[in-house]
């Protein structure tokens, strides 16, 4: 196997961390948020007894959304605090890990001592500070965690306006904002920021590894996930390849342009990329490496694989079994069920889900 090969099947691999580690940093964020409702709540309540729901004014209105909006800003900051937190770490261990991936990769120690240098190693204080300043789809991080908490309130207080129109007690506004659905979609609105956020820092740990090692790596090749969830820009451009030097640009007239790059493209984005290495002679013109080295450095472009069939042709027990659980690792290498039958909609379905919906391959 060449070292390009290597380098793409490990990206599909960390692409599946990268989304379980996204996953459980939203869980976290959004329990914060949970644990703020009643603070929310309490503060509507408190506002709407205090200014008399009997004589509720325009002017009163507006009162009562300063002070809901005041409260709601004082949650989401406890939020942006322990989410800068989380990516400042997080930061830290993606440029450690893509430092160890390319140093690690086949052929490249040996590369890198004729040479007489090393891998470079990307500042990630550089990344987090980047991360936190560009924009995610026109807002820098900051500016979401103050869009967010408007746009919860202003949900909040359409509620209240419309209980006061209606008549109904300071209770039944409350409770009907309770059941209305405002703080599951405030909830869902904060995944999105919090997946986006991940993704983008992990984009520029990989693109500044990227730009300090320019002389080892020749291209990037996109790699989408490829699901029913993936966007219809990021299914067109798996598989492409685009240049390392700016501005990036397809390899191959025509095809479509590189955007923000994978994990930018969109909030949500799950795409990621792998790199193209130089060849030897590229890296170390005249050096002397071994016939083994120039083998591996000199490897074809990767083929085409999605994910489906890297997990069910070239992962290991020991990965299909992390990934699938052991039951549908067992499942799959017996070859009852395919790896398309474990999901649905892009979510992995539970085990009694799956017996009901496939009770002869289960048996």
């Amino acid at each position: 196997m060449s070292a390009n090969e290597r380098l793409m099947l490990e990206a599909v691999r960390h692409r599946l961390l990268l989304l379980r580690y996204s996953n459980s940093q939203a869980n976290a964020m959004i329990k914060l948020l949970q644990q703020a409702r009643p603070s929310i709540w309490g503060k509507v309540l408190e506002k709407i007894i205090i200014l008399n729901i009997g004589n509720m004014s325009p002017a009163r209105l507006q009162t009562i959304a300063r002070a809901v909006l005041s409260q709601v800003k004082s949650e989401y900051q406890a939020i942006y605090l322990a989410l800068e937190k989380e990516l400042a770490a997080f930061a830290q261990a993606e440029t450690t890990y893509y430092h160890q991936q390319l140093t690690g990769t086949p052929g490249i120690a040996e590369i890198m001592e004729v040479k007489g240098a090393q891998v470079a190693l990307a500042d990630h204080k550089q990344v987090l500070e980047s991360s936190l300043d560009k924009p995610i789809q026109n807002l820098a991080l900051k500016g979401w965690f103050d869009k967010l908490p408007a746009d919860t309130t202003a949900a909040i207080m359409r509620g209240v306006q419309q209980g006061v129109t209606q008549g109904k007690s300071t209770m039944q506004i409350i409770n009907e904002l309770k059941a209305s659905g405002t703080m599951g979609n405030a909830e869902r609105n904060l995944a999105t920021i919090v997946h986006s956020s991940i993704s983008h820092v992990a984009a520029d740990a990989r693109e500044r590894t990227a730009q300090a090692n320019e002389d080892l790596i020749k291209e990037r090749l996109w790699l989408s996930t490829l699901d029913n969830r993936t966007s219809p820009m990021c299914i067109v451009r798996d598989h492409v390849r685009y240049t390392m030097k700016q501005p990036i640009m397809p390899v191959v007239k025509g095809d479509p342009p590189y955007g923000a790059g994978p994990g930018k493209l969109h909030f949500r984005c799950r795409s990621v990329e792998t790199w193209i290495l130089r060849s030897w002679d590229d890296m170390a013109p005249g050096g002397d490496v071994s016939k083994r080295t120039r083998a591996s450095l000199d490897g074809q472009v990767p083929e085409k694989m999605n994910y489906r069939q890297w997990l069910e042709e070239r992962a290991s027990i020991a990965v299909q079994d992390e990934v699938l659980g052991i039951v549908r690792a067992e499942l799959l290498r017996a070859g009852k069920l395919k790896v398309g039958d474990f999901y649905d909609d892009g979510k992995m379905i539970s085990l009694s889900e799956l017996y009901k919906k496939h009770p002869e391959a289960m048996k």
